[in-house]
């Protein structure tokens, strides 16, 4: 592998997103079990869960993350209109639940934060870029479209239109009859698996009510219908996965096993902790119900999230104990594609470093206290920061004019824009930065961003 720019490994900037996500992930679930799980047991408890949590969603969010990415971006490019049906649709208004679910956490955490922490932290968008980045990474890590998949739905598509409702009604029937057909067992598990997904979508319906009451209380009817239709597009994503999952518990289908013992007590009680604490998650706001009421949600919930998350735990071992068969998996097989991986990783952390500090309370209590060492800190952001945002102007202006271009070319002139204004640039006017997102964050612009771009993907 050469720079990891083949087909079957992704460049290193979608290792880089994929595991900034993972770790928002990990963090936002964390925050949200201790948030349910906070005064309903005990606090070492709640805490034991959070982390499991944290740990588990990390690693499950990091796996093959920036392959999903990669053929993502590759999706949207070749197809854009996927994103316009139904199931899109229905993942997209599952991932906003999620979103929402995070919002109401983050803010009920955040609130008993001393008064001290909103003057020099900007606690309110932290809250809103994490709950974004939480919601975009459900969608895009959850919903993961291969080619082939995509091809099949065209397919299927062009065939359905000649014949819809005939196509339909069998599709209406078949469904039917299998239901009919299947053991005792299979229907006990599609109704444990269907309550967990009703509740766990009250849970997020009543989030979505209370955060957009919050920023929106003049439009009450309003509220109540985004919810409703954002908890619907959840509890109907939900449902096929979850009782599926059930179903192969009840049907004890052999699963992939952790094979060296040293791990496999505590990923299983890591699980099982997870599973927990998504059990209180389901049931939310409706711990005022009778005791055998709440304990039978949160049993409900715990069962179908243990059911969920079990391969995870070999996933995990198997990682651990073959690193180098896994490896790209998680991060960059080849050493430069990981050197850059963590070249991109301090040059965005010195970035959002800067950004903070230039807030404006904070930047005047840096200068009061140690005005030297602000100084200095700001003088390294901006050198940071000022390869990024020449090559984001720069690639912003070439796709613009490659746009024009391309229209001039369709209508036959002969004097597109880009030849004017790249006149007096000379063989810099060739080299056209497309977004890749290497060039972000290289200190070459427009080289490195060219030749990134050119094997990409």
């Amino acid at each position: 592998m050469s720079n990891d720019r083949n087909s079957s490994s992704p460049a290193w900037y979608w290792y880089l997103l994929g595991s900034m996500s993972a770790l928002i992930m990990g963090l936002s679930a964390f925050v949200i079990s201790f948030n349910f799980m906070s005064g309903q047991v005990p606090l070492l408890i709640a805490v034991a869960c959070a982390l499991s949590g944290l740990l588990l969603n990390t690693a499950l969010y990091w796996r093959d993350s920036a392959h999903k990415l990669n053929r993502f971006v590759e999706l949207i490019r070749t197809d854009p209109s996927f994103l316009l049906r139904v199931d899109s649709l229905l993942n997209m208004g599952a991932a906003a639940c999620v979103g929402f679910l995070a919002i109401r956490s983050y803010s009920d955490q955040m609130a008993l934060l001393p008064a001290i922490a909103a003057k020099v932290v900007p606690l309110h968008s932290l809250i809103v870029l994490f709950s974004i980045a939480n919601s975009v990474s459900t969608f895009v890590l959850f919903y993961d479209m291969d080619a082939s998949a995509t091809t099949t739905l065209q397919k299927e598509t062009q065939t359905n239109q000649q014949g819809f409702w005939r196509q339909s009604m069998k599709r209406i029937h078949a469904f039917l009859v299998d239901r009919l057909q299947r053991p005792i067992k299979h229907h006990v598990a599609d109704v444990i698996g269907t309550a967990q997904s009703i509740m766990f979508s009250l849970t997020n319906l009543c989030c979505v009510h209370q955060v957009l009451t919050l920023y929106m209380p003049m439009f009450p009817l309003l509220n109540i219908g985004i919810a409703t239709t954002l908890a619907t597009a959840l509890v109907l994503s939900e449902i096929d996965f979850n009782t599926e999952e059930m179903r192969k518990l009840v049907d004890a289908t052999p699963q992939r096993g952790v094979n060296h013992p040293r791990w496999r007590d505590m990923l299983l009680t890591m699980v099982g902790l997870n599973a927990f604490a998504n059990g209180w998650i389901a049931l939310g706001d409706f711990a005022m119900l009778p005791q055998p009421a709440r304990w039978s949600i949160v049993s409900i919930g715990s069962l179908v999230s243990f059911a969920v998350m079990r391969n995870l735990a070999a996933d995990i071992s198997e990682l651990l104990e073959n690193f180098s068969l896994n490896r790209s998996r998680y991060l960059p097989s080849d050493t430069d594609s990981l050197k850059r991986l963590c070249n991109g990783a301090v040059k965005l952390a010195t970035c959002a470093g800067g950004l903070y500090l230039l807030e404006p309370t904070v930047l005047m209590s840096a200068l009061a206290v140690q005005p030297v060492t602000t100084f200095a800190l700001l003088a390294l952001f901006s050198y940071q920061a000022a390869p990024v945002v020449h090559n984001i102007t720069h690639m912003a202006k070439s796709y613009c004019l490659s746009l024009y271009d391309n229209a001039v070319a369709t209508n036959g002139s002969k004097h597109p824009l880009s030849s004017l204004l790249w006149a007096n640039n000379g063989p810099k006017a060739e080299k056209v930065i497309s977004g890749s997102g290497s060039a972000l964050l290289s200190r070459s612009s427009v080289r490195e961003g060219s030749s990134t771009n050119s094997h990409g993907y």
